[in-house]
């Protein structure tokens, strides 16, 4: 009977670190998730951009860019960054 008990006991300490392990491995995978939305959304903001002709008679066709602001590490070409119109990776510092 006294053995019964001690094991019932244990048994419901068993299972409540089993619930306190996944409450934290969830808040884990959250944080981390979290955080790995916000490294990746840098540069996404984009602006479509007119063709038009330079004062030196240089055509420069349409296309696009990051959003204006006064950051220069949120930019396309920045290094880290990658254009998600051409795929090409950012390689100034």
């Amino acid at each position: 009977m006294i053995n019964s008990l001690y094991f019932l006991e244990n048994l419901s300490r068993v299972n409540m670190n089993i619930k306190i392990k996944r409450i934290v491995a969830s808040i884990m995978v959250f944080v981390f998730m979290a955080a790995s939305f916000m490294v990746a959304l840098p540069a996404e903001a984009k602006t479509k951009v007119k063709g038009h002709t330079r004062k030196n008679g240089t055509y420069v066709q349409p296309h696009y860019r990051s959003d204006k602001n006064s950051k220069k590490s949120d930019n396309w070409s920045t290094k880290g960054n990658v254009n998600p119109i051409t795929g090409k990776k950012g390689t100034k510092r």
